[in-house]
């Protein structure tokens, strides 16, 4: 049996899984240069990577790429390069967490020894302009992110092998900070400035653009690296793969699942009692794929659009568009 048929069979790992986990996070981490964790200097030190195959699988949202492997894999090649794509994910989630990290304490350290910001609350701390608004500032993100598009940015020179390269100077960070507190007309925490300098820096693109052809290859969009974060990404990837899963009817089905049996069953050229029959198979499945979610609602508003926007094609164009089309005889009962 192969480690695939006994993963789909039980979705419980065992040592074949446990090796390929280990040799995905070692090829993955190696030829993307993402860095070590935290008291590793390299991915040479195995316990690095038994570490982060631990945290993949037992870690936060670990459960939900487990169920993501069930839905979406379909043979050991397929399991194989989808076990890849989703430690990339994995991967280039824990870099940009450390690269916020970083820039939240740079923030910090800046902040408190220029005389041109002060404290404005203490818990959670947050941050204004000297004299400024004390008040929680209400700009949305993208104003604070728009602020820094006129800011100069030098980076200073680096030859240091065992310390990593500073982001920007501290003149820089001076105003970066200045120009996100200005644009807030209130007080802003260093996490929010971070998440905007972030953009500024271009410290979450942590992959480079070619790095996210294994995702190409089977079909999945590529994750903006500056929009969604990454519980998103699972819930679009999930919905991506379900809809996959579903056939014609299945689709139209759920294209229009605010319509009665009646108005169903016109549509897919059926009684309405077996549309009713269908439509109820239908939030089976859907139960079984996303048992194992706590919250399934993000994957499901994700597979809503998914369907929508296929029946529009659909009614728009010639025909179904999935892999094996239904034909319409073959919707219609005999």
């Amino acid at each position: 049996m192969s480690a695939f048929d006994h993963f789909s069979r039980t979705g419980q790992w065992n040592d074949e899984l446990a090796r390929l986990l280990y040799e995905s996070v070692r090829s993955v981490a190696t030829s993307r240069n993402f860095p070590p964790p935290a008291g590793y200097r390299s991915w040479a030190d195995e316990d690095a990577v038994y570490e982060t195959a631990h945290e993949f699988l037992y870690g936060h949202r670990g459960e939900r790429r487990i169920t993501a492997l069930l839905v979406s894999a379909t043979s050991q090649p397929s399991f194989e390069r989808l076990l890849d794509t989703y430690v990339q994910n994995f991967l280039r989630d824990q870099a940009r967490r450390t690269d916020i990290g970083k820039l939240i304490r740079r923030i910090n350290e800046v902040a408190e020894t220029e005389a041109s910001f002060e404290v404005a609350a203490a818990n959670p701390r947050r941050w204004r302009l000297a004299g400024g608004p004390i008040d929680p500032s209400v700009a949305p993100a993208s104003a604070l992110s728009a602020a820094l598009k006129g800011v100069e940015v030098v980076v200073p020179a680096w030859s240091s092998e065992t310390r990593d390269a500073p982001a920007a100077d501290r003149a820089s960070f001076v105003g970066m900070i200045h120009a996100v507190l200005s644009a807030a007309d209130g007080s802003v925490s260093a996490a929010d400035i971070a998440h905007a300098v972030a953009e500024r820096l271009d410290v979450r693109r942590v992959l480079p653009e070619e790095a996210l052809d294994p995702m190409l290859e089977i079909g999945l969009e590529p994750p903006d690296p500056n929009a969604a974060p990454d519980a998103e990404v699972e819930d679009r990837d999930i919905a991506v793969q379900i809809f996959d899963l579903l056939d014609d009817n299945e689709r139209i089905l759920h294209a229009n699942q605010g319509s009665t049996v009646r108005e169903l069953g016109d549509l897919l050229g059926m009684s309405k009692s077996r549309a009713a029959t269908m439509r109820t198979a239908l939030h089976a499945k859907f139960a079984r794929l996303l048992a194992a979610y706590d919250d399934a609602r993000g994957a499901l508003r994700h597979l809503d659009q998914l369907c929508s926007d296929w029946f529009r094609d659909w009614t728009n164009g010639p025909g179904p568009t999935s892999q094996e089309p239904t034909s319409t005889a073959s919707r219609t009962e005999g």
